[in-house]
């Protein structure tokens, strides 16, 4: 959450406090802050459970492979989900950005969109945490380059905010 946090500060002083440009830019701000977070998220949390031998413990359970799997997205999305609330209120005070204001359109768009990057996110974290690379970078950008849907995502929260000012090009 810190991250993500951060990486919304260095955005807002990047494209400026009070500019049209920066409030055209919050939606992807926000975009970007939450799947990075995410990403770091999901991987030291399944860094964790391997390092401590949870992981392994986990999985020799009795329950199903896609209950483990529907609890880890669960998680993952009540993370994500807190850390858009926090993210939100700051995304418009520091991007003059009317999310707020239009949070009944936002809302349901935040809440599909973060359930299938938490879903895409644990698959694509369980599949990464026994290898060598779960510390690098390079899945991180492979996972939001090949996740088209971010386009989408993107695009509707552009809409949902612009629309009270009629200059929504998604």
């Amino acid at each position: 959450a810190l991250f993500a946090l951060l990486t919304v500060v260095l955005a807002a002083f990047a494209f400026g406090l009070n500019t049209a440009a920066g409030r055209d830019a919050a939606p992807g701000v926000l975009w970007i802050a939450v799947a990075f977070g995410g990403i770091l998220a999901l991987n030291r949390t399944f860094l964790r459970e391997r390092d401590l031998g949870v992981f392994t413990a986990v999985l020799m359970s009795p329950l199903p492979r896609s209950a483990l799997f529907l609890g880890k997205t669960l998680g993952a999305l009540a993370f994500l989900l807190a850390v858009e609330a926090i993210l939100v209120p700051i995304v418009e005070l520091l991007f003059h950005a009317p999310l707020l204001e239009n949070l009944g359109a936002l809302a349901p768009i935040l809440l599909l969109g973060t359930l299938g990057y938490a879903a895409a996110g644990t698959l694509f974290a369980a599949m990464t945490v026994r290898t060598r690379l779960t510390r690098s970078y390079p899945e991180v950008s492979k996972l939001v380059k090949s996740w088209e849907p971010r386009h989408a995502w993107a695009a509707a929260c552009m809409a949902a905010t612009s629309s009270r000012r009629g200059n929504c090009q998604a």
